[in-house]
This record gives structure tokens, C-alpha cells and sequence, in this order.
């Protein structure tokens, strides 16, 4: 299977993308409080994200998380997550584009992100 590890830093009172799950994850709250929907995923908490299900992360209350994300394909064809935009676009998160993410700077990463936030993506 192929597999995508990373952190992702959750600022205050984000609201992230709805998006369904074309892979399983497993998600460990490193530190603060998050939540998917209604349900809040405090520090030390293991959250397990099955293929299919669809949700949309945020913080709120002023809360900052940090998380550790693993990602595993059900498929060989490298597909992972499908971001849905307010406007009703969508943007693809598949093997392709974590590897296109983990080559670049910071900076690079930054402008890669704004880009984004229109066709789907997060910017934060």
C-alpha cells in the first residue's frame, strides 16, 4: 500500500474543507484540540478515519492543535483525499501532490497553498 505521513498545524478557529476519504488515516492530536464536525479530538487522542467517510476539520474556541496524520491508499491508483471548495470546486490530495509538496521550500510551499485555497485547497 502506499502510504503519505505528516503534521498538520492547526491555527485558531480554522475551519478546513469538507472532504471525502479515498484512503484510510489515522490522526494523533500531538497537542491542543481539534474536532471534525461536533466531535472534539483533544490532545493524546487517536482518531481513526475510514475509507469513504466524509467530514470537515476545524478548530474553534481559539484552539491550536497539532497533529500527526498517516494516510494509507485503498487503491493503487494513489488517491487520498478530495478537498471540496465552498464555491464547489474540488482540488485532488493524491500520492503525486504530497510528493510535488514534500520538494518544495517553504516559500514555495506558501505560494502552492494560496494557489490552491481557489480550486478547493486549504490555506492554512
Amino acid at each position: 500500500p502506499q502510504h503519505v505521513v505528516f503534521v498538520k498545524r492547526f491555527s485558531a478557529d480554522t475551519r478546513h474543507h469538507m472532504h471525502p476519504h479515498h484512503c484510510t488515516a489515522i490522526a494523533y492530536t500531538l497537542s491542543g484540540t481539534w474536532k471534525y464536525d461536533d466531535t472534539e479530538i483533544p490532545e493524546g487522542t487517536l482518531a481513526y478515519e475510514p475509507y469513504k467517510s466524509t467530514h470537515t476539520p476545524m478548530t474553534s474556541d481559539g484552539n491550536v492543535a497539532e497533529v500527526l496524520v498517516i494516510l494509507t491508499a485503498i487503491n493503487k491508483d494513489g488517491r487520498f483525499l478530495e478537498l471540496h471548495g465552498e464555491d464547489g470546486e474540488s482540488f485532488e490530495l493524491n500520492l503525486e501532490v504530497f510528493k510535488l509538496m514534500d520538494s518544495m521550500s517553504p516559500e514555495e510551499f506558501l505560494d502552492f497553498q494560496r494557489a490552491q485555497a481557489g480550486a478547493g485547497g486549504s490555506a492554512d
